[in-house]
């Protein structure tokens, strides 16, 4: 006879028991901890061989089994093996560190119509076990009947099975005002080599891309310290540099503005700082994946790295949004803008805490997305995994899927709107 697999919390055995009788009674095997692990064998080889195989796995969803390591240990070998999760939620609470999973399988409410309940968890298993010798659907192919959403959720992600096509890369031609500082191929109209520890002129040379001089930057190193990004719109009179200044401690978006003339042989427009803004992110936080105009009329200036982004209006002089994506444990590891929308896409690593057994550094895994016009984080959602890891993700050329990658394995959403 095939079996099932119930995972559940040490606190839920007594469930466990109840419902294992219920079904065993009614022709459905089960397998669960610790009735049904062979003594002379290994623990972690019996769940593993269970796992194996069983037709499905029947998850009693409450705050233990979201907090439980075993628990969340049993459901990635489920979803590893492309078993069917169906879960059987016992407490009115919200999923944290299984949300990926419970999120994406099938839901049965344990609290209400508890009579109801159990015969919709016979009747789901009942068809899965009947027809074992069928390819089973992995987790996540069942879109659950009602599923819980956390609050405050603008967006979501749902399985999709759609072909991906993703966006294409943006043309080089339409990034011709974004300009890498010290760059011999910089792409942009003007630059200015970085100012480090070992220059500390009183004029800076600003240059065109043919080499040629254009102008200088007359304020120092007491103004700029380090500069990390550098760009300049085509009407001459107006320079944007993003730059780290050692005795603020901070970074910050400062404008310069022509003030006159330097007289050498060609003549060459002199610079100085006209404002100066402090940005909500560190923008020696990565690499500068985004710095560019914006908007109908160029005129809204956007920046994205591994700290964060900002727009800012260059006619009202002013922050649209100013976003650090998270505290210093936060680890950017993939960006993604949307084609069609004002939205970036973002995967974390969140460092959380030390293992209490074996001291190991536990991670937190998620996709945040943003609105760039007002800096409202639109979504958070769960991956998989309790490690540090590179996602990857990318939009679809329709803006209206999102894909994530690792290690060469990739999972493909529909964005969807909540409410």
């Amino acid at each position: 006879m095939r079996r099932i697999f119930i995972s559940h919390s040490s606190e839920d055995a007594a469930l466990a028991v109840h419902l294992a009788g219920y079904l065993e009674r009614r022709g459905i095997g089960c397998w669960f901890t610790p009735r049904d692990v062979d003594p002379a064998k290994d623990w972690d080889q019996a769940i593993l061989e269970a796992i194996e195989g069983c037709s499905a796995m029947l998850l009693l969803f409450s705050g233990k089994a979201d907090g439980s390591r075993h628990v969340r240990r049993e459901v990635h070998l489920a979803d590893n093996a492309k078993k069917f999760l169906l879960t059987l939620r016992i407490e009115d609470v919200q999923p944290d560190k299984l949300s990926y999973f419970v999120n994406l399988s099938q839901w049965i409410d344990w609290m209400d119509r508890r009579d109801e309940a159990l015969e919709r968890v016979y009747d789901t298993l009942r068809n899965l076990v009947d027809g074992a010798s069928s390819e089973f659907q992995p987790l996540g192919t069942k879109r659950a009947q009602t599923v819980s959403i956390p609050d405050g959720q603008k967006l979501w992600l749902r399985p999709s099975s759609r072909e991906f096509v993703p966006a294409p890369p943006v043309p080089r031609e339409k990034r011709v005002l974004t300009s890498n500082t010290d760059s011999k191929n910089a792409v942009g109209y003007l630059r200015m080599r970085a100012v480090n520890n070992g220059r500390y002129d009183t004029y800076h040379e600003i240059i065109r891309q043919d080499g040629s001089t254009y102008g200088y930057f007359t304020e120092g190193f007491s103004q700029v310290a380090y500069t990390y990004g550098f760009v300049s719109p085509k009407n001459d009179n107006c320079i944007f540099v993003l730059n780290h200044r050692f005795r603020a401690t901070e970074s910050t978006l400062s404008i310069l503005r022509r003030t006159g003339w330097v007289w050498t042989k060609l003549g060459a427009a002199k610079f100085g700082v006209a404002d100066r803004h402090s940005l909500a992110f560190e923008v020696s936080d990565g690499e500068i994946t985004h710095f560019s105009f914006r908007g109908h009329h160029n005129h809204d200036l956007f920046c994205m790295n591994g700290g964060g982004f900002f727009l800012f209006n260059t006619i009202r002089n002013e922050f649209y949004s100013n976003v650090r994506f998270g505290p210093y444990s936060i680890y950017d590891t993939g960006r993604a803008l949307s084609p069609k929308a004002p939205l970036v896409a973002v995967a974390i690593s969140e460092f959380e805490r030390k293992g209490s057994l074996d001291d190991r550094e536990i991670y937190r895994s998620t996709i945040q997305i943003y609105h760039i016009e007002t800096g409202e984080r639109m979504m958070v959602f769960q991956l998989p995994g309790d490690e540090f890891e590179n996602w990857k993700i990318a939009f679809s050329a329709d803006g209206k899927m999102l894909r994530a990658a690792l290690n060469g394995e990739e999972h493909l959403f529909d964005l969807v709107e909540v409410g």
